[in-house]
């Protein structure tokens, strides 16, 4: 169950988390094997504490070989001496995270780019994890959306498929798109 939605905030005191994952799957149940999170205000561009996971690749989690082999051709993965040195395992991940929002202010809105792809990863690794996850469907955003919707003639920064660097990245453009919004 979800929790009741708060009243508003204003804009200038709403808190914002972008992420980003890289996974070796397209659906929900898809190894995860990276995570990164960065807090940030689309309405000033000021950013905040970041968090990068890479997370071991362990059942029940699945590996599609079509993405591996498209990760594998763009130069993305497998990162093999990062995977053994710095990975963790899929619950320990999620822990890390969760104790990462717990030490800043909860997030009112959730970012990712695109909706279909990174909450529902994400949330299937909470789930396997028997974890709840961290945001409530209505805090769940687009930033695609509002940048196609606000810039539809301007094309997004590329993305190096590196979650923090994606985050980094998303995050500038979501900005660039609501200075749009403002102006």
């Amino acid at each position: 169950m979800s929790n009741p939605r708060p009243e508003p905030k204003a804009p200038e005191d709403q808190i914002h988390l972008m992420l980003d994952i890289e996974a070796l799957g397209l659906k929900p149940g898809a190894a995860l094997t990276e995570l990164a999170a960065q807090y940030f205000n689309p309405y000033t561009g000021t950013v905040g504490p970041a968090i990068r996971l890479l997370i071991k690749v362990q059942s029940p989690f699945t590996i599609d070989p079509d993405t591996l082999a498209w990760h594998e051709e763009q130069g993305t993965y497998p990162r093999a001496e990062e995977q053994e040195a710095l990975a963790t395992p899929p619950a320990t991940a999620v822990f890390a995270f969760d104790q990462f929002l717990k030490q800043h202010r909860k997030p009112d809105v959730f970012w990712s780019w695109g909706s279909t792809y990174d909450f529902p990863l994400l949330e299937a690794l909470y789930q396997a994890t028997l974890q709840p996850s961290p945001w409530n469907y209505w805090q769940a955003q687009c930033a695609r959306t509002v940048f196609k919707t606000l810039l539809p003639f301007s094309k997004p920064t590329p993305k190096p498929h590196a979650a923090a660097q994606d985050v980094a990245i998303q995050i500038k453009d979501l900005t660039t798109a609501f200075h749009v919004l403002r102006n």
